[in-house]
């Protein structure tokens, strides 16, 4: 089935479009009926900003290892969102691919800080 407001095909099966969420079988003009929910509407943008947010942070010295937290974090809602709605979107793909660059960059930048400053500690100790 095509999706009649973003045109990606929808998986069989599949309540929603993954891509833009408009339910499979709702008409375009149709309105829907509000679900109270204690949690927020999880699409392929936030999982994307996740990702990217990890990624970013993971970089930055001193606070990798936030990048690190915020990366298990986004690794979370992609495969929650990829439980939910099946094969994601592209942007789905790369949340998950920066999720996984937040968490082992964040791992590398900071074993290279910590191996960074026992090297001058060893040659500060030196002269």
């Amino acid at each position: 089935m095509i999706c009649e407001r973003c045109g990606v095909e929808i998986p069989e099966g599949a309540v929603f479009c993954p891509n833009c969420g408009m339910a499979a079988s709702q008409a375009p003009g149709d309105a829907l009926v509000p679900v109270a929910s204690d949690k927020p509407a999880l699409t392929p943008g936030t999982v994307l900003a996740w990702g990217i947010v990890a990624a970013s942070i993971a970089c930055i010295p001193f606070v990798n290892f936030v990048g690190i937290i915020l990366g298990v974090i986004a690794l979370r809602k992609a495969d929650g969102y990829l439980a939910l709605y099946g094969p994601g979107s592209r942007q789905v793909k790369i949340g998950h691919i920066l999720s996984k660059v937040g968490i082992y960059g964040g791992i590398g930048m900071t074993i290279f800080w910590i191996a960074y400053f026992v090297l001058i500690v060893v040659l500060a100790m030196n002269y």
